[in-house]
Formats: C-alpha cells, sequence, structure tokens
C-alpha cells in the first residue's frame, strides 16, 4: 500500500533518475570530507596514502594436465557443482581433495579421483577447511 507520500516522492524522482545521481553526489561530496574526517592517527593506521599499482616480471611454475583434469571432472559431474548444482562453468573449480602439494605430482594429482567439481565459493571453503556436511 502506498502512502500520499510514497506517491509524492515517486512522482518528484521517477523520472529524474541522472539529475537525481548528480545532486546527490553532489550533497554528499559537499557534507562529507572523507579525508578530512580521519584523524591523523587513523589515516597513518591505515595507510591513506595508498602506494602506486605497479607491475613486475616473475616466472612461475604452472600445474601440467590441469586441463585434463578440469574437463575430466565437466564430464564426471554434468558441468555441474556436486554440492550445489550450479551449472555455469565460468564459475566452476576443478579442486583437488588431497591437495597437489601433498600429492604425487605424477600419479595423484591430475587423477580425476582426487578430485571434485565445485563452485567458486565451495572450493574457497574446502580449501580452508571450513566445509562440514
Amino acid at each position: 500500500m502506498q502512502t500520499k507520500m510514497d506517491k509524492l516522492v515517486w512522482a518528484k524522482y521517477s523520472f529524474a533518475g541522472d539529475e537525481l545521481v548528480e545532486e546527490a553526489t553532489e550533497v554528499f561530496l559537499n557534507r562529507f570530507d572523507f579525508e578530512e574526517a580521519l584523524s591523523d592517527e587513523l589515516k597513518e593506521a591505515i595507510g591513506f596514502d595508498l602506494p602506486e599499482g605497479e607491475e613486475r616480471e616473475a616466472i612461475v611454475s604452472m600445474r601440467v594436465n590441469q586441463e585434463f583434469f578440469r574437463n575430466t571432472l565437466l564430464t564426471n559431474y554434468n558441468s555441474r557443482c556436486c554440492l550445489t548444482g550450479l551449472s555455469n562453468e565460468a564459475l566452476l573449480v576443478a579442486s583437488h581433495i588431497k591437495p597437489w602439494t601433498a600429492s604425487d605430482s605424477k600419479t595423484e594429482g591430475p587423477a580425476p579421483d582426487n578430485g571434485l567439481l565445485l563452485n567458486a565459493l565451495h572450493d574457497k571453503a574446502f580449501d580452508r577447511g571450513t566445509t562440514h556436511h
């Protein structure tokens, strides 16, 4: 149920989207100076002067046969997360039951029976040991 006030507010702002955003931004910027509002102690603690982003070259080790591992799990689980049923392949991760670092990389690492197909959230939780059954 709409009140009279709801109708008035809706009538005033429903067709003024861009104008409303500009007005709200201006009010916010004029009324609140973020840097000024922080104490010097807090600025120092959070590192208010952010460092510049930079790039560097790195040599990294990469696992081989990961594409085989992932594709096999996608097939085995019909491209669905084994816990939630999520079927968006971009959000699915081929997870190792026994961590790669603790596995024999030649036999256990790429073995599909050492894998679960999980969505990204549950994969992260599984890796951190926070999933419960």
